[in-house]
């Protein structure tokens, strides 16, 4: 279904940490960018499909620095995220010792917090779980805070309110811009639905390790330590489906809302993609469609590059590679 079509690479090698790659199509110059972290650096790389294989591709380097200068700060979690007062996404990078904005046109730092300021500082605080609604950018935290961030112009960034309603360290953060939905995850395995201006819909508790998370037609999909892929209803909490996915920890789950395929990746090396069925008045079914792997390569981060899922990236620990996967043409009679 998918075949490898090409390999971009990057100037620094992806850490060893879930959900470390995001990335954003441009539709006005049909350019794909991703970025990946690494200790406390983050690379964003940028290429077009007409560009020739093994071409140098247009790339920038971030070194985060704590405002702090004592202090020394990891990066936990970079993200592209595409603000509705932007043409252009904002990088979003959350640390060991703050939360950083930037503005990758200017390579301009809008905004940093502090995650020291935590109501309720824990002996170890990052903070992880990136999201954006609207105009809106939500980052969650090792005390189980949400920062909302709030986007006006094309540089003005500032931190608007927290929400205070996990108590555990947030996992991950996603959002269905289709559905309005966004769904949060905390160590102790609750899954939290919070529905337009940031109300919760509903509380899930799943008692379940998870490390990533998204949502997709009304279903937060979580996966987990132990490989296993879980399919919750947003509106009555059911689990509609549990997956074995895969026999490592489960590092990355991305949705291409046109198509319906659920993309999931592991330290297991593979790379699977499945197509979710929702339609009524057909059974609930989640079907698999495609899988891959690349040996050696302990995935870190999957994602798909378009809404349509025809094409999707990989990064893996300790690699300075990026492999690029496009479903394959049919042989002409």
């Amino acid at each position: 279904m998918y075949e490898l079509s090409r390999t971009i690479e990057l100037e620094v090698s992806s850490s060893c940490i879930p959900n470390n790659l995001s990335t954003y199509y441009s539709d006005e110059n049909t350019a794909t960018y991703a970025c990946v972290a690494h200790r406390d650096q983050v690379n964003i790389v940028k290429w077009e499909q007409k560009d020739p294989k093994g071409a140098k591709l247009e790339s920038d380097v971030y070194e985060i620095k704590p405002d702090d200068v004592r202090r020394r700060t990891i990066v936990v979690q970079a993200k592209l995220c595409a603000v509705s007062q932007r043409s252009f996404p904002l990088l979003v990078v959350s640390c060991t010792t703050h939360i950083a904005i930037f503005d990758p046109l200017t390579k301009k730092q809008l905004c940093s917090t502090s995650i020291r300021e935590l109501k309720h500082l824990t002996k170890y605080p990052f903070a992880c779980g990136i999201s954006v609604v609207e105009s809106t950018i939500l980052v969650g935290s090792s005390s189980g805070e949400i920062f909302v961030f709030s986007c006006s112009g094309d540089s003005i960034v500032h931190l608007k309110t927290t929400l205070n309603t996990h108590s555990a360290p947030i996992t991950d953060i996603a959002t269905c811009v289709f559905d309005s939905l966004t769904c949060s995850s905390d160590a102790t395995g609750l899954l939290v639905v919070w529905g337009k201006n940031h109300k919760v819909s509903k509380q899930i508790s799943t008692n379940h390790s998870i490390s990533c998370l998204n949502v997709l037609r009304k279903h937060a999909i979580c996966g987990t330590h132990f490989g296993q892929v879980l399919f919750y209803s947003t509106q009555n909490g059911e689990l509609m489906s549990e997956v074995s996915a895969h026999a490592r920890p489960v590092y990355s789950i991305s949705v291409a809302p046109e198509s319906a395929y659920v993309l999931t990746a592991s330290e297991d090396t593979f790379v699977r993609v499945w197509k979710l069925h929702t339609r009524k008045p057909e059974p609930f079914q989640v079907e698999w469609r495609f899988s891959v792997t690349v040996p050696d390569f302990p995935i870190v981060g999957a994602q798909f590059t378009n809404g349509r899922g025809s094409q999707f990236a990989v990064a893996a620990f300790d690699s300075k590679k990026i492999n690029v996967f496009r479903i394959a043409k049919k042989p002409t009679q």
